[in-house]
């Protein structure tokens, strides 16, 4: 059999399964989770987002207050040339680094 008469064979009820399942779906929010951050500008607690790259850190005050800023994410140990506590990045390709 060609694959394209499996194709043919197949699409229509994929076609109609995919209407009748975007009828049906629900609307889903996902409610922000407030940080204990301090948003310098305004002074409130600033909120984690999701956004196309990751999480991070945004103002709930948003029009009025625009400040953002990275979520690190720290990992409890302290930095042995410094001591601050270090924090988890990634590179552009999802590699991890400290």
């Amino acid at each position: 059999m060609s694959w394209r008469e499996v194709v043919k064979n197949f699409y229509p009820d994929l076609d109609e399964a995919v209407r009748k399942a975007e009828q049906n779906l629900e609307k889903v929010e996902i409610a922000d989770e407030v940080s204990d951050e301090i948003c310098e500008v305004c002074g409130r607690n600033m909120v984690i987002k999701y956004g196309p790259h990751g999480r991070f850190l945004a103002c709930p005050g948003f029009p009025e207050c625009r400040n953002t800023r990275p979520l690190l994410e720290k990992i409890g140990v302290p930095c042995p040339a410094c001591g601050k506590e270090l924090v988890l990045k990634k590179t552009r390709k999802g590699r991890r680094y400290y």
